[in-house]
């Protein structure tokens, strides 16, 4: 069959989800292909994907989990037994349970998953974690898995039975105590307090977080165009070098089709 509409939906802060999952829109034959760029364009209203469309949805993986922010949003995807791709993205940690999360995520509102996938890109706390990744090697697999993507739009649905790699329950969702914050470079352009998706950035003292409502997504850092923006902490050299240590060695994406 043909499809008519690629739906590209992500939460995609330091902008590494945005490519895997353009990448994977982009090698599929469609000449229709709609951005839903979540951090951007928050959805409040249900958006209804029709049977002969396509879901791509793709996610970072925040210490094992989706972000609790886009769990409201992704339930306003509503589809009619539709196709769908779900998608991590993860610095080379793990993904944990946010693969599965979302694949329950987007079955429980009306899709069918014919294709998983989660893929490394460069840490966004720790960026020699990974550095540079996706690669032309991750780019490879990631075009290999968009045309295996393909394939399966044809299959019977129904015979179609994912063994996607996770627990139920899911972790428990932790809190991220590593928050960055402005310096003296801060000029107040406001740009973080635009791109915050949890306000937690005030326009008053746009140096300052507030930790209870920050999710570490980095967006407000990545958005700085004074590099004020940053993880300001005495001890952060120490922890970037344990975390390098403790994850250094390369992974490979994890498909499941």
């Amino acid at each position: 069959m043909n499809i008519e509409n690629i739906y590209l939906v992500y939460f995609s802060p330091t902008n590494t989800t945005k490519k895997i999952v353009r990448t994977i829109g982009e090698n599929i034959k469609c000449e229709n292909l709609l951005d839903i760029n979540l951090l951007k364009t928050p959805i409040k209203e249900n958006i209804y994907i029709g049977e002969n469309d396509l879901l791509i949805v793709g996610m970072p993986v925040f210490v094992g989990r989706i972000p609790i922010v886009c769990v409201d949003m992704l339930n306003h995807l509503k589809g009619d037994n539709s196709r769908a791709v779900v998608v991590n993205a993860y610095g080379n940690r793990d993904y944990d349970d946010a693969l599965i999360e979302l694949y329950d995520i987007v079955e429980k509102n009306g899709f069918k998953t014919i294709a998983a996938g989660a893929f490394i890109g460069q840490h966004s706390r720790f960026p020699e974690v990974a550095k540079n990744r996706p690669d032309k090697e991750d780019i490879k697999k990631i075009v290999c898995f968009a045309k295996s993507c393909e394939q399966n739009i044809n299959l019977d649905r129904e015979k179609i039975k994912l063994d996607i790699k996770g627990n139920r329950p899911y972790k428990a969702i932790k809190t991220i105590t590593l928050n960055p914050t402005g310096d003296e470079n801060c000029i107040e352009c406001n740009a973080c307090v635009r791109i915050c998706p949890t306000k937690a950035i005030d326009l008053s003292n746009p140096r300052l977080t507030d930790d209870d409502k920050c999710i570490s997504c980095m967006a407000c850092v990545y958005a700085c165009p004074y590099d004020s923006r940053g993880l300001h902490t005495e001890n952060f050299e120490e922890l970037s070098n344990k975390f390098y240590e403790k994850n250094k060695e390369r992974k490979e994406p994890e498909i499941f089709l």
